[in-house]
């Protein structure tokens, strides 16, 4: 009856100091997290995570001060009150992209990556730039050139833009698609890296502006491509300032300009 008494006992104080354990773990547990609640909560209203810094990359066809401004973001905002699919809504309000990244770097700084979609021409209409990728979408607004390595496309009488990642309204479609033509043709080619710009004359004519200032006159893509080996060798060659009319007969009329 004693021993059995006894290992009775032993077992109460094995189960004791179990639980002992455990409610120490616990109030351990507990006072961890009120501590590191009370940290929080101080550093939070001594502005230890008050936005100080914004970085921003990625971006090309607008500036980081515009990305800064349409994003909402402000100076000494809590970088937890932030609304991370909100920002990112508001920016692409601005430029069209493949995808905006937000990332917040504590103590105090947001970090934004803005992957614009990328340009193919650019349309310039009422003393504008208008910047658009390969399905005709606007991708950015601004009022200087900011891409010279794609073309710039002139001309249109009327043209009108609805918003950030729609279609442009051009009153002439046929010009448009004349113009469209050309821009595809010569990519096919590798030759767009050369073009600076496609410009509407006339109802009849387009003119096509090369790097090397090299006027070439045109009615469509059929009657360039008439011609297609001697304009390559000319751009090749790095010839450069002359006017070259494809549009007076079967051989072309060359001058200086």
């Amino acid at each position: 009856m004693d021993k059995r008494s006894e290992i009775k006992k032993k077992l109460n104080r094995i189960k004791y100091r179990r639980l002992m354990r455990r409610l120490t773990l616990f109030l351990t547990v507990i006072a961890i997290l009120f501590v590191m609640g009370y940290v929080i909560y101080t550093a939070h209203n001594s502005g230890v995570f008050s936005i100080k810094k914004v970085e921003i990359s990625g971006n090309q066809l607008v500036t980081e001060p515009e990305i800064l401004e349409k994003s909402g973001l402000a100076m000494g905002q809590s970088i937890f009150s932030i609304n991370v699919n909100q920002v990112r809504y508001k920016i692409s309000e601005l430029v069209l992209s493949n995808h905006v990244q937000i990332r917040r770097i504590l103590p105090d700084t947001i970090h934004m990556t803005v992957q614009e979609v990328p340009c193919l021409y650019v349309i310039y209409s009422d003393n504008t730039i208008h910047y658009m990728d390969k399905d005709d979408r606007l991708i950015a607004t601004s009022s200087q050139l900011r891409n010279a390595e794609v073309p710039v496309v002139s001309g249109f009488k009327e043209v009108q833009f609805r918003g950030v990642g729609r279609t442009a309204e051009i009153s002439t479609k046929g010009q448009f698609n004349k113009i469209r033509d050309l821009i595809d043709y010569f990519q096919g080619e590798k030759m767009l890296n050369h073009i600076s710009e496609f410009a509407i004359a006339d109802q009849e004519t387009v003119h096509i502006v090369t790097k090397n200032n090299i006027l070439i006159q045109i009615r469509d893509l059929d009657n360039y491509k008439e011609h297609n080996d001697y304009i390559q060798h000319v751009i090749e060659t790095k010839k450069r300032d002359l006017t070259i009319n494809l549009t007076a007969g079967s051989n072309p009329v060359i001058k200086e300009r």
